[in-house]
């Protein structure tokens, strides 16, 4: 009789550890209930192609593409894309991956073999997954601004260091928050699309509270083709 339950609880137990080995061995796309582990293994200007497909397997698309820091379907008008060089444009890989985390969609671009943009399209169809436009300084330990518009002669450098003030104002039902560290950007969409932010948008009426709204699109952008 010992023998069997031996016998039992070694069955038992071996079953158990090739779960658990099988687990680990999944890409990390299969394991991630946030996008933050992700974002930790993950270095702009050093992780390649090949490391982030080890990491997250077999991505949805993988074509040459262009430098792109647009909204989707034309949306957002607000675009920091004249601040970077236009050469070689079509030089980008980009890599998509699909709902990892809280995100609808990953999409990872790289320039002459090395990540130099990484772009998270939030899933707003559920709310247990957004995450409030207030709280991404704190999150990422940077300041924000709000990003009005860019000329022909704005640099990067202008953004630098700015800080939005706590006057109130009227936002947008979709507008453009902006955060330039010195090796980095991080370029937010926010979508302000409820029925209070619908309707003070309509009235002109200004809010005390500073971004209101959720995260929909965050943007991580190297520095390395900056226009100088």
């Amino acid at each position: 009789m010992y023998n069997k339950i031996f016998i039992l609880l070694f069955i038992a137990f071996i079953s158990a550890y090739s779960c658990i080995a099988q687990q680990k061995e999944l890409p990390l796309a299969n394991q991630l209930e946030t996008t933050d582990n992700l974002l930790r293994n993950l270095r702009l200007d050093e992780s390649t192609p090949e490391d982030v497909i080890k990491l997250l397997g077999k991505p949805k698309s993988d074509e040459i593409d262009n430098f792109d820091v647009g909204g989707k379907n034309g949306i957002f008008e607000v675009s920091i894309e004249p601040l970077f060089l236009k050469k070689n444009e079509k030089a980008f890989r980009k890599l998509v991956y699909k709902k990892i985390g809280e995100t609808d969609d990953i999409t990872l671009r790289f320039y002459e073999g090395k990540l130099f943009q990484i772009i998270l399209d939030y899933d707003l169809g559920q709310k247990s997954k957004r995450f409030p436009a207030i709280d991404i300084g704190e999150k990422y330990g940077v300041d924000f601004v709000i990003l009005q518009g860019v000329t022909k002669e704005s640099k990067i450098t202008d953004f630098e260091g700015q800080k939005e003030n706590s006057l109130p104002k009227v936002y947008g039902v979709l507008y453009t928050i902006l955060s330039v560290q010195k090796d980095m950007i991080y370029f937010v969409r926010v979508d302000n699309n409820n029925s209070k932010g619908f309707w003070k948008n309509i009235a002109g009426r200004a809010t005390k509270e500073m971004f209101p709204g959720v995260m929909g699109e965050l943007h991580l952008i190297s520095r390395r083709l900056e226009k100088k």
